[in-house]
């Protein structure tokens, strides 16, 4: 017989996990969960990020998620989640960031340094938060012929783009006020 539930790294209670490529243009690639009960997730790599569909990022209570690409992009498949019940989450590219799903009860950081904040799926909402943190040195959703908003469920929204603009889409009320985010990053 066959094993599995879906998650290939998991931690239990509030077990920790940290997971990093080191190497020279190398990715980290999930095709399954990566799940802790109440931990922290550090997740990084030297070039790029890849949530292919159906990869969560879960953790319970206060526990946070640190994602990092150090010189490429953060992709997340339609139907791939980040998801902390009630802990701060950041994710962090070089070039774009395309975004599924990333939820908690607390604050969303999304800072791209050389490229956009894209929608890349439209099974569910982009970003749900009480507030979000949204950088990007070209654009954060994409406006024009071919608009594409962030879909969103935030309460207080800091949000900061170039050239490309800003274009999101919330379900609710919106506030634009400072948003902070903390992370516990694993070492």
């Amino acid at each position: 017989g066959s094993e599995g539930n879906g998650s290939a790294v998991s931690a239990h209670g509030s077990g920790n996990i940290l997971l990093q490529t080191l190497g020279s243009g190398t990715n980290l690639i999930a095709n399954a969960d990566i799940t802790s009960a109440t931990g922290h997730i550090t997740l990084s790599a030297a070039r790029a990020v890849t949530f292919n569909a159906g990869a969560d990022v879960i953790t319970g209570g206060v526990g946070t998620i640190d994602i990092a690409a150090t010189t490429d992009a953060i992709t997340q498949q339609d139907t791939a989640r980040v998801v902390s019940e009630s802990g701060d989450i950041r994710l962090q590219a070089q070039q774009n960031i395309r975004l599924s799903s990333v939820e908690t009860t607390a604050n969303v950081a999304v800072r791209s340094m050389a490229g956009s904040i894209l929608d890349n799926g439209d099974t569910d909402t982009d970003v749900i938060a009480s507030g979000a943190l949204l950088e990007a040195t070209v654009g954060v959703g994409v406006l024009g012929d071919d608009a594409n908003p962030l879909e969103t469920r935030i309460g207080t929204l800091a949000a900061r783009a170039n050239a490309g603009g800003i274009n999101l889409r919330d379900d609710d009320d919106l506030v634009v006020d400072q948003v902070m985010v903390t992370t516990q990053q694993i070492s």
